[in-house]
Formats: structure tokens, sequence, C-alpha cells
């Protein structure tokens, strides 16, 4: 599930995700000319757990992803981070839509 982040805390986008079967959360930021790289995804002062990996995109990273579901006219994005046990070259390897031109 990828969020942008505006007012609500971290842990409030990923309990939100995770109460509706959400594997994953994805938060981008705000602001889609952002390529600051260091964000602190902080606790809120809840108490809340989550059970789901959440991960930051910048805000530039995050609108190629929207615009590329966007332009394929899909809902979702089945997104797997590939791990390079075979040494094959990364440009022979098979892409995510939103790289792909």
């Amino acid at each position: 599930m990828l969020f942008v982040h505006r007012e609500c805390s971290f842990v409030h986008k990923a309990m939100i995700a995770e109460s509706i079967g959400a594997r994953g959360v994805i938060i981008s930021d705000n602001d889609p000319d952002s390529d600051d790289f260091y964000v602190e995804m902080i606790s809120d002062q809840s108490k809340r757990e989550i059970h789901i990996p959440v991960a930051f995109l910048v805000g530039k990273n995050g609108r190629v992803i929207k615009n590329a579901l966007k332009r394929l006219k899909m809902d979702y994005a089945l997104i797997n981070i590939p791990v390079n046990l075979t040494y094959v070259p990364i440009h022979k390897m098979n892409q995510p839509p939103w790289m792909q031109i």
C-alpha cells in the first residue's frame, strides 16, 4: 500500500493498512519534488504495535510509482525486492513497470 505522508503519524498509516489486510506499507513524502533522503520514521506515543513492514520513499520516487500506476491503469502493483544471488547483471533482470520505458 502506498501512502502519501501528510498529517497523521507513520504508525497511524501502518495501522490503517494493516487493518485492511495490507502486507506492507510504503510511505512517500508529500512533496513530489523532494529528494531528501533523511526522514525519521518515529513512533507516535500511542504504544500501538505494527506487525507489517513499513518503508519510506522520497517524494520523487513516490510520484514515479503513482504516475506509472495511473499510466498503466493499475490500482496496485506487486512489488518484489530482488536479491541478486545469481550474479545476473541488473540491466538483464526483470524490472518493475515504472522502470520500463
